[in-house]
C-alpha cells in the first residue's frame, strides 16, 4: 500500500475511529477503500460546470518560442546519447530539424 502507515492514511482522510487495513486479499481491501471514498464523494456537492471560468488565468504570459530557437535546440541534441526506445532517433530529428521546428513552435 505505497508504504503509507495506517495513521497517516487516517489523518489524510480525517477519520476519528481506527482503520483496519489488515484485510486478507487485495480485492476486499480495494472494495473497502472504494466504498469509503464513495461515501466521502457522495457528501460533497456536485460540480456546476457553468460556474467554472472558461480558462484558467496564468500569472505570466505564455512564452513565445520562435522557429529559429526551436531549430537551434534541435540541432544541439547529442546524437551519441540514447533516447527512449519509442522516440525517434536523434540523428533523424537532427536531419529533419528544419521541418520539425515549425510544428513545434505551433504547439
Amino acid at each position: 500500500m505505497l508504504g503509507l502507515k495506517a495513521s497517516h492514511i487516517k489523518n489524510l482522510c480525517n477519520l476519528k475511529k481506527p482503520v483496519c487495513f489488515d484485510i486478507p486479499g487485495h480485492k476486499e481491501s480495494a472494495k473497502i477503500i472504494y466504498q469509503h471514498f464513495t461515501k466521502i464523494c457522495s457528501q460533497l456537492p456536485s460540480l456546476n460546470a457553468n460556474l467554472l471560468p472558461a480558462y484558467l488565468s496564468a500569472r505570466y504570459p505564455t512564452p513565445i518560442i520562435y522557429q529559429g530557437q526551436a531549430l537551434k535546440l534541435l540541432n544541439k541534441l547529442n546524437a551519441s546519447k540514447c533516447g527512449h526506445p519509442s522516440d525517434l532517433p536523434i540523428k533523424l530529428i537532427k536531419q529533419f530539424s528544419f521541418e520539425l521546428a515549425e510544428p513545434l513552435t505551433d504547439i
